[in-house]
């Protein structure tokens, strides 16, 4: 299974596979937002659910905030792969 990440803002939201896919899908959909966040999580039969691991190595989805319309462009555009544990 592959992360997702959405985009959203006061317009709405997107889900895409990469960070950049979602705000560059976000700001088009929405061309009057001036800003978006984008976090890391995953998308399963119509939710978005963020994941926190608590353990010795804590794990933080990764998340942008304030994302503006030029800024998108530098997002990440490659998607976090999910660990197998052996």
């Amino acid at each position: 299974m592959t992360f997702r990440y959405q985009a959203r803002g006061k317009a709405g939201r997107v889900t895409r596979d990469t960070p950049r896919q979602a705000a560059l899908d976000y700001f088009a959909q929405f061309p009057a937002s001036r800003k978006c966040d984008v976090q890391e999580g995953r998308s399963e039969g119509g939710f978005f659910t963020v994941t926190f691991t608590i353990t010795d190595k804590s794990t933080w989805p990764a998340h942008w905030d304030d994302v503006t319309k030029k800024a998108a462009a530098a997002l990440p555009d490659v998607a976090k792969q999910e660990e197998i544990a052996a």
